[in-house]
């Protein structure tokens, strides 16, 4: 019987290649809103970081693929790097030795991220290839 954590995990990954950008216009959403709030109303915060998040989400995997030219595996690397991060954003109450610094909307974003560019299945196929 499969636990749940390895169920979400499972979820995660078949979702996450649809879900990464509207994943990661709601975390700058959920970090930059208590700051621009006072000032503005929802469709005023929303629309602009809507933007916002579809450019630099571009611009990432924009220079992922560059990088990639130059480190073979570079968005894998780069994936298993915030894959912990992901996780402790998204459970901080097994982790409360430490203050985790941003949401757990952020730390799910960070974790489909981490699955996006990991993609273990391409990474395990290449190590087979060797």
């Amino acid at each position: 019987m499969e636990t749940f954590g390895t169920i979400y995990a499972k979820a995660i990954d078949d979702l996450s290649s649809k879900i990464f950008i509207p994943v990661f216009i709601s975390a700058l959403f959920s970090e930059l809103s208590p700051l621009l709030h006072p000032k503005m109303g929802f469709w005023e915060i929303y629309v602009p970081l809507f933007v916002v998040g579809i450019v630099l989400a571009s611009l990432v995997l924009l220079f992922l693929s560059f990088a990639e030219v130059y480190v073979s595996e570079f968005r894998t690397y780069v994936g298993m790097f915030f894959m912990p991060l992901g996780a402790i954003g998204l459970l901080p109450q097994y982790f409360d030795a430490i203050s985790v610094p941003y949401t757990q909307v952020t730390g799910f974003s960070l974790l489909v991220w981490s699955f996006v560019l990991a993609n273990p299945l391409r990474f395990v196929q290449q190590l087979l290839d060797y």
